[in-house]
């Protein structure tokens, strides 16, 4: 069966197993994204995966003001993001990868080829939520990922609405248009007046 969501890798599983053994907090400090030839959301994820090479890389959060950003959604789920604001680009990318300190890539996954150009307004938010037993403690995170992530579903329910509710009106005042245009006997005044 292809997986087709973010996975750890298996340097990441040991590398969780080794800092859980050891009482040592899991220190993920970036996130990194790359343009990887041959991959896309349908690829079945590579467990043995290592960080692209460099020449595929076009974002490492750790060189970019806004660096890495993290957070907790409940004990054992976690949340990492980076923004990629409108001076990045222009690049596009298809593989997204959480990094440790050591530079061990915890986790990753293949996204639809997507373009980051450069511009106003043109600013990419990506993020991984990952999970794993006791994850919060483990990665001493304190701040809530609500405080950053963003529930967008209320605002796209609310412009889906506006979006039927104005083509049903364009639809009806069609509908009255045409309507009134064959109830109209007279074709030859009518022609005139939609001159």
């Amino acid at each position: 069966m292809t997986t087709k969501t973010a996975i750890l890798t298996n340097a990441g599983r040991a590398y969780l197993a080794d800092k859980t053994l050891t009482g040592e907090p899991i220190s993920i400090t970036k996130i990194v994204i790359a343009n990887v030839p041959n991959v896309n959301e349908l690829t079945e994820r590579d467990e043995n995966s290592l960080i692209p090479a460099n020449e595929h890389i076009v974002f490492d959060s750790s060189q970019h003001l806004n660096g890495l950003i993290k957070g907790s959604i409940d004990e054992n789920t976690i949340a990492f993001g980076c923004v990629l604001d409108q001076n990045e680009g222009d690049y596009y990318y298809n593989w997204i990868g959480v990094v440790t300190s050591d530079n061990t890539l915890l986790a990753l996954d293949y996204i639809p080829s997507i373009k980051k150009e450069q511009g106003a307004n043109n600013v990419h938010n990506r993020s991984m939520v990952l999970t794993w037993p006791n994850a919060k403690a483990l990665s001493e995170i304190v701040i809530q990922a609500s405080s950053w992530m963003f529930d967008n579903s209320i605002q796209l329910d609310a412009i889906q609405r506006a979006l039927m509710i104005n083509s049903t009106a364009q639809i009806n005042n069609m509908y009255r248009t045409l309507r009134n245009m064959f109830a109209v006997s007279d074709f030859e005044n009518m022609s005139k007046d939609f001159k």
